[in-house]
């Protein structure tokens, strides 16, 4: 895993070693400067030392040794953490075998020790998460969404909300906006639909939360693309939504960009947005990362 500093050129400025594996997620603890990594681990970096700080491994309160599959440095303005504990929480999802998809919470202060949570059997392992309001957010790999209390580790919704995997979830104003592999984005209406009581236990695993209707010309229930999303991120008051082929900017779900970014030479695998300079960037399958808008 490598740290670049676009704004003085392409230069490398720090290299994070000791993944065993395909590095999948990353994500900064801005409040402690470290950078969190997965492989089928999680691991802590100090960002200017470069030392690995901690390890995290999906080891269930079973015995079991699990791998992990999507980890999330939860950011300081969790609502459900106290002062002193923010910015110091990482959740990880394990993989299903050989039990139900684990959650761990683990505050870093105290690695050692973690809750553990589990999904409900028919819940798959879990690709993409995404922070909510005093929960978290999880899309797995078969396009299940799942939505987890962070306070009391109860699962208030499940669905199936694609056909095919989840690539992507961003909560927004009340919304969440989710993208998949079956080449459209949706936008769940989940501000006013929550589960807040037990006696609604049987409802989250009946029908999904509405889906707002997109503008323009799609006036449709989802944007329908000529590709697999693969990756989605916010610009501004706008959503990217990362293809193959180029990016779609959309102010979702009210209208929809036309222009689409050909010029990029390679298949896009990852996307990611500056949160200053809102300088777009891709990750291509020939190993380039290219500056895109």
């Amino acid at each position: 895993m490598k740290l670049w500093a676009p704004e003085g050129g392409t230069s490398c400025v720090a290299v994070y070693k000791g993944h065993r594996e395909a590095v999948s997620h990353m994500s900064f603890l801005w409040s402690r400067e470290w950078v969190c990594s997965s492989d089928s681990e999680v691991h802590l970096f100090d960002i200017e030392s470069q030392h690995k700080l901690h390890c995290l491994r999906g080891t269930l309160r079973s015995g079991h040794q699990s791998s992990i599959t999507a980890s999330l440095a939860l950011s300081a303005s969790a609502p459900h953490m106290s002062p002193s504990g923010s910015g110091m929480v990482v959740v990880a999802t394990t993989a299903k075998y050989p039990g139900p998809v684990a959650v761990k919470m683990t505050d870093l202060r105290s690695a050692s020790r973690a809750l553990e949570w589990h999904l409900p059997p028919a819940v798959n392992d879990t690709k993409v998460l995404a922070q909510g309001s005093a929960c978290v957010w999880l899309g797995s790999h078969t396009g299940q969404i799942c939505q987890l209390d962070l306070r009391s580790g109860m699962v208030r919704r499940w669905w199936q909300g694609h056909q095919g995997s989840v690539s992507g979830l961003l909560v927004r104003d009340g919304s969440l906006i989710s993208a998949s592999a079956d080449k459209t984005v949706a936008v769940w209406r989940v501000e006013s639909d929550m589960l807040r009581t037990s006696r609604c236990w049987d409802e989250s695993w009946s029908a999904p939360p509405p889906l707002a209707t997109w503008g323009g010309k799609e006036n449709a229930s989802r944007l329908f693309l000529t590709d697999p999303v693969v990756a989605v991120d916010s610009i501004g008051s706008k959503m990217a939504a990362a293809v193959a082929g180029g990016i779609v900017l959309a102010d979702a779900p009210h209208s929809v960009s036309q222009s689409r970014l050909r010029h990029v030479r390679s298949s896009i695998l990852s996307l990611a947005v500056m949160p200053y300079s809102r300088a777009l960037f891709v990750g291509c399958e020939d190993g380039k990362i290219r500056f895109c808008y």
